[in-house]
């Protein structure tokens, strides 16, 4: 807030102050700083005359700074009713030393209340600067007087100025190359990029992924990667994009290489399995077996979350679900902590809800919900087979009870109101979801990671949702036609 001269202080060695009353000369306050000698004191320059001030100026004694303002000086008639400006200029000034702002103090815009005459900027500067840089600005009225051809020809004083001191692009040249031989630098060698470069292509690609752009968010993973071959979060986002992009053989070799980098990324054993059971079912157990085998996953919980996804395929893809319900109870008692055990029962439960062996799944939610509450995943999983049961209350409470509203919630919500025949509260949340991610636009996301009753609500609710920004794109092009709206 900005204080008035009765709320100022007088401070020992500094003395900033400015009078708050209308159609008096303004004084400025560096001309009454002194230094007197004293401990430097820290205070704040604050002014009724201060329009704006996008940071505090603390001053002490000692050293200097350059301040800058930008002066627009407003003129009144006799009235005070009619309003006009001058044109504003610089105005440098050398203060005391600044604390906690290096060599600059924000610009600040200051009004001067004066009678007319302070128009002329010999005046302003008599009343602003005693005169002491009165040379570094120029009058007014020799800015106004300025002739058109004047005007026109700064443009073509600086464009000249920049050829004059800029060489052309050839001799330029002709002097890099001056400088290799002189070095005897190899100039064909092909340089390699910086490490940072692979940090920001990640980034750009993860915002394309955002947004729905998932072949230039994967072009964008595979440069990353050319830049740096052992950045792990770029092929760990390859695997989830091509993945997200509804291309699992792609997908399949992805992973596998990043597999070959990294044993150890659990998400990057999940997804392959998944891959597997999409790109070919009937031969996707015995082909992740052999990718366990190519690259064994290390830690004892890795290879514990790979042997289960591997008793899942065998649920979900082959007539061996006994097997695999067996193999999965010997292996699941063996993960250390309850934690990890819940996590790995989750999955395990996603597996038996997409082979439709819907019971089962609950009861591994359940399971895995009363050893750790925090697993959030057991929540959604659950939800999708209670609804596929056709228990709609139940699922719709515990996707109401889940603490994370993204898109895959959006979208259960929507799932479960569209078989409970609530069609227009399904699809406006249909459309939520897929603003909150795009993948549920995506042809094959439901169908590759969901049940196949759940697939077909979905691809009924991606219909709606593509033939509604069809209406809405079509009432755009009529109103600009008929001209209610400027196309941008």
């Amino acid at each position: 807030m900005v204080a008035g001269a009765s709320e100022l202080q007088e401070l020992p060695g500094d003395r900033v102050v400015v009078e708050d009353v209308p159609r008096r000369d303004l004084e400025d306050p560096p001309a009454h700083l002194e230094h007197t000698g004293v401990e430097p004191a820290r205070h704040e320059l604050e002014t009724s005359q201060v329009l704006e001030l996008d940071e505090h100026v603390l001053l002490h004694g000692g050293g200097h700074a350059r301040l800058t303002l930008e002066e627009a000086v407003a003129l009144f008639d006799e009235l005070g009713d009619t309003r006009r400006f001058g044109e504003p200029t610089r105005h440098e000034r050398q203060v005391p030393e600044l604390l906690g702002v290096k060599d600059r103090v924000d610009r600040a815009a200051v009004r001067v209340a004066a009678d007319d005459d302070v128009a002329h900027l010999e005046k302003l500067d008599r009343e602003l600067d005693r005169g002491r840089d009165a040379a570094h600005h120029a009058s007014v009225d020799e800015q106004r007087n300025l002739t058109a051809e004047e005007m026109a020809g700064v443009p073509v004083q600086a464009l000249e100025e920049y050829f004059r001191s800029h060489p052309p692009a050839s001799e330029r040249i002709a002097a890099f190359e001056k400088e290799i031989a002189v070095h005897q630098w190899d100039s064909n060698r092909p340089q390699r990029p910086l490490k940072i470069r692979t940090i920001f292509r990640t980034e750009q690609a993860e915002k394309l992924d955002a947004e729905g752009k998932f072949q230039k968010a994967v072009a964008r993973y595979r440069d990353a990667i050319q830049d740096d071959p052992n950045y792990i979060p770029a092929r760990r986002g390859l695997v989830r994009e091509l993945w997200r992009s509804g291309d699992p053989a792609a997908t399949i070799a992805a992973a596998e290489e990043a597999l070959s980098f990294d044993h150890s990324d659990v998400e990057n054993w999940h997804i392959l399995a998944l891959a597997d059971a999409a790109n070919s079912c009937s031969t996707a157990a015995g082909q992740f077996q052999q990718q366990e085998s190519k690259y064994p996953p290390g830690s004892s919980f890795i290879t514990a979350a790979a042997r289960i996804d591997g008793d899942g395929l065998s649920i979900f893809c082959n007539d061996q679900a006994d097997d695999g319900l067996r193999n999965y109870n010997d292996a699941i008692v063996q993960v250390p902590g309850i934690e990890r055990e819940a996590q790995l029962r989750t999955m395990m439960a996603g597996w038996m809800y997409r082979a439709t062996r819907l019971e089962e799944a609950l009861k591994e939610v359940e399971t895995a919900f009363q050893q750790s509450p925090a697993t959030l995943a057991s929540n959604r999983v659950g939800a999708w087979a209670l609804t596929d049961l056709g228990r709609q209350a139940d699922a719709l409470n515990a996707l109401m009870g889940s603490v994370v509203n993204d898109g895959e919630n959006q979208a259960a919500l929507a799932v479960v109101h569209w078989r409970t025949e609530q069609r227009d509260l399904a699809k406006r949340e249909f459309a939520q979801a897929t603003r909150a991610d795009p993948v549920w636009m995506e042809p094959h996301w439901a169908a590759n990671n969901y049940s196949a009753k759940t697939a077909a609500v979905i691809s009924e609710l991606r219909a709606g949702e593509i033939a509604r920004r069809k209406e809405e794109e079509e009432k755009k092009r009529r109103a600009v036609v008929t001209g209610e709206v400027t196309p941008h």
